[in-house]
């Protein structure tokens, strides 16, 4: 600011430039949340979601060992993603940083920028991948503008002439190797990526003739396990840790016993008390659509957990982006079978549909017209 006036528009320039989002985040958060500076992560999976080195909501605690695996890790996603190049993306930007004698004052900004930035995410817990490294994608400006200085760098070291061309041409020959065969096979991954979360459920459901209909939405056994046990009142965090270390059948049992009896998230914690100690023999069936659940090797299987096999093996569906829908005169609810019941005692007089999905890639939603009368024929095998 003391170098004049210009400097204090862009200080009040920027400085807008940075309320304006912060604004529109603080105002969702109030909508969804009741308070600006409190976050629906944190509203659902309590403080062990924020930034520090504590126990995380799920997985490992997160501490500075764990932080550095995970910064080694984007770096490294990096190298593939950022230019989708036949070689490592980020050679180029860091042998530029290396040979720099001295950066000028926006290139030290800039850098200490970006090292708060890496830094922030050394100290969070999740890994954050989606369409690669995402929470290291705030770099790649800079990345990309290193790469292109290069060339210039080089020439202020007095490089040899013929180590400059042949550092471009490579650089060139890698970007055009990596359009030609990296990037349709990246883009066939994306194309082929979460279909099940871009599902139009209206325009599907009218398709199909549903209308003014109770839909019954087919989850796995695991994310109807994990529901049931949200609804006894066990928090996300405990519900994920309990649903990760226990038999699936076992859990079951437990489960339904605690819901025989109306009880509640403390009647749950002591009837598995009990596996505790089982919880490191624990193995996952691979050839099994939901790859979550585990099994005590040797355990024998009820016969309602080989129904809930069964069924997972027909094919299951996600139930969030019924939430997301669009409106309709459609009544979307999760499917947990007996306990259908009480929708359907509010909603009498309505078709009842159940909705799924093939467990092959790009399956389309499978919508089903059912019968009250097998319905409650096949809840009293449960």
């Amino acid at each position: 600011a003391r170098l004049g006036k210009a400097h204090v528009a862009a200080l009040l320039w920027s400085g807008i430039g940075v309320a304006l989002p912060m604004a529109v985040m603080l105002y969702v958060n109030a909508q969804q949340t009741g308070s600006p500076l409190r976050f629906g992560y944190i509203a659902m999976w309590g403080t062990s979601h924020e930034i520090g080195f504590h126990a995380a909501p799920w997985g490992p605690a997160h501490t500075p060992a764990r932080g550095l695996e995970l910064i080694n890790l984007y770096f490294l996603r990096l190298q593939d993603y950022l230019f989708e190049a036949a070689g490592p993306s980020l050679a180029f930007a860091t042998l530029a940083l290396a040979l720099t004698r001295r950066a000028p004052a926006f290139d030290r900004w800039v850098l200490a920028a970006s090292g708060l930035v890496v830094l922030s995410y050394f100290a969070y817990w999740h890994d954050g991948f989606y369409l690669g490294p995402r929470f290291m994608l705030p770099l790649a400006p800079w990345l990309a503008w290193w790469t292109a200085r290069l060339p210039a760098v080089l020439r202020a070291r007095h490089i040899a002439v013929p180590v400059v061309r042949g550092t471009v041409i490579a650089g060139s020959a890698a970007l055009l190797l990596g359009a030609a065969t990296g990037i349709p096979i990246r883009a066939e991954q994306y194309h082929n990526g979460m279909l099940s979360m871009r599902f139009d459920v209206d325009q599907l459901a009218a398709a199909n003739g549903v209308r003014d209909a109770v839909v019954l939405v087919r989850e796995s056994w695991g994310g109807q396990m994990v529901a049931r046990m949200w609804g006894l009142g066990v928090t996300r965090v405990d519900a994920d840790h309990i649903y990760r270390t226990n038999d699936a059948c076992r859990l079951e049992g437990a489960i339904s016993a605690v819901e025989h009896d109306n009880g509640g998230a403390a009647e749950l914690r002591q009837r598995i008390d009990a596996f505790h100690a089982d919880s490191a023999r624990l193995i996952t069936v691979t050839n099994l659509p939901d790859t979550t659940v585990r099994f005590l090797p040797g355990e024998s299987l009820t016969p309602l957990c080989g129904r809930r096999i069964a069924e997972d093996l027909a094919g299951f569906t996600l139930y969030t982006p019924f939430l997301l829908r669009n409106g309709g005169s459609n009544l979307y609810v999760r499917d947990l079978h007996a306990r259908d019941s009480l929708v359907l005692a509010q909603h009498p007089g309505k078709p009842v549909w159940l909705v799924t999905e093939g467990n092959r890639l790009g399956s389309p939603l499978h919508f089903e017209r059912v019968s009250t009368d097998s319905m409650r024929r096949e809840w009293e095998k449960d």
